[in-house]
């Protein structure tokens, strides 16, 4: 592509971006979906782009939007609001991922007639749920606190859960060695070793802000920590994307923490990000979301018409398993609309694109199929979370999907906010 159109084309795609975030607080219609056909239109379809014309940038960009989108995410994230949704997002995360694996691989196993390790791995790559999609839809839809705070946090965890597994499941295949314990073990060492070099930054990051907040042009500074942060955590073989959330969280919530034996010790008062530089990332995110679903849209192949069944079939079956997932892992006092929600929340995304790659570079058996599955199932699910999302809030459907969660609680913060616009334009129509 010319530089000149090019860079005509990423000015067109921001203004966009705009309008369709406009149209998605009007109309609930997810700005996510004309940005995934725009990718669609330009990439598979035309061949004007495609995702090798990014070369080794194109990796490096969707992490550093996984890593911003994260960060930002935990900053939102209220120490309150974790402790309430702590039992709830470990349920829902962890019965949601062991279900998806399972059913998924049995697909793999008896439809397609992948081997078992080569059934798992499919599964395990398709078990993540995309933050990167959860948290604009959910922060759009009128949900309350806690079940954002359960969306999103189950969101982060199944991506690490995704990233480990598949790592280990691949490893195995490649030396023909499969051991359980040695593979729960590296897991838990893992998001552990993150947890507390996430956080351990971001109170040391704290302490300084202040003082480098005196520096001229170092509005972009925070977000360079959290770039060091996931780089040296990563390089030590942990968990990057459970870092950056776990910094911005920290970060968020430090002078809540108190941290009375660090204080000893550092001068300093912690400190948080003030409001312009959430604004900052805001923006920011805002633009790097823009770029990554259009990347995903370049990224959807269609080459072959059995392995896209393939793909319909296991998207129906993740949208099916989840059901009886968010019925068993949801508090009863979860409103309907809420659960209802929860219930069609499972879109794939980065770490399961990523995960195929992998797949594809150790040429295992059945890499090909893997690779064009897992892309496609990514663009389903995205489109069917996106579109059901809307139905159950605008549509009878939505009724439908309340019934199948009888018995579930109070009423939900969008369903207080219709009923309130009900009542203000009554007078008027009379």
């Amino acid at each position: 592509m010319d530089v000149s159109l090019a860079i005509l084309f990423i000015g067109v795609l921001i203004f966009l971006a705009h309008v369709f975030s406009g149209i998605f607080h009007r109309t609930q219609i997810p700005d996510v979906l004309p940005l995934i056909g725009i990718g669609i239109v330009i990439g598979p379809l035309l061949g004007v782009v495609g995702t090798d014309d990014f070369g080794a940038v194109g990796p490096i960009f969707t992490t550093v939007a996984l890593v911003l989108i994260l960060f930002e995410g935990g900053l939102e994230l209220r120490l309150d609001l974790l402790r309430a949704s702590m039992r709830g997002t470990t349920l829902i995360a962890l019965l949601g991922f062991a279900v998806t694996v399972v059913a998924v691989a049995a697909f793999g196993y008896y439809a397609i007639g992948l081997d078992v390790l080569t059934a798992l791995i499919l599964g395990s790559i398709l078990g993540a749920i995309s933050p990167a999609v959860v948290l604009p839809l959910s922060r759009k839809l009128g949900l309350i606190d806690e079940t954002r705070a359960i969306l999103f946090l189950e969101s982060a965890v199944t991506d690490v859960l995704c990233i480990v597994l598949t790592l280990g499941l691949v490893d195995a295949a490649l030396v023909g060695d499969f051991a359980v314990g040695g593979l729960v073990g590296d897991i838990v060492a893992k998001v552990v070793f993150a947890i507390l070099l996430g956080g351990l930054g971001a109170v040391i990051w704290s302490i300084f802000l202040s003082r480098i907040r005196t520096i001229e042009n170092t509005n972009f500074i925070t977000l360079a920590s959290v770039f060091v942060v996931f780089g040296l955590v990563e390089w030590m073989h942990f968990s990057g994307p459970i870092a950056a959330l776990v910094f911005g969280f920290t970060l968020g919530n430090v002078e809540q923490l108190g941290l009375p034996v660090l204080a000893k010790y550092l001068p300093r008062k912690p400190i948080g990000l003030n409001r312009f530089e959430t604004m900052l990332l805001s923006e920011v995110v805002f633009w790097l979301k823009t770029f990554f679903f259009v990347y995903i849209g370049l990224s959807i192949l269609f080459t072959n018409q059995t392995w896209l069944l393939y793909a319909l079939a296991i998207s129906a079956i993740i949208f099916v398993v989840r059901l009886p997932i968010v019925r068993l892992g949801a508090g009863s006092a979860t409103p309907k609309f809420d659960a209802s929600i929860m219930a069609v929340m499972v879109p794939k995304g980065l770490a399961s694109a990523v995960m195929a790659a992998v797949v594809l570079q150790a040429e295992l058996p059945f890499a090909d199929l893997i690779l064009s599955v897992t892309n496609s199932v990514i663009l389903i699910t995205i489109v069917l979370t996106a579109g059901l999302a809307f139905l159950i809030s605008r549509t009878p459907i939505g009724q439908v999907y309340k019934l199948m969660f009888t018995g579930f609680g109070r009423q939900s913060a969008a369903e207080a906010a219709g009923a309130e616009s009900d009542s203000d334009t009554e007078p008027a129509s009379r």
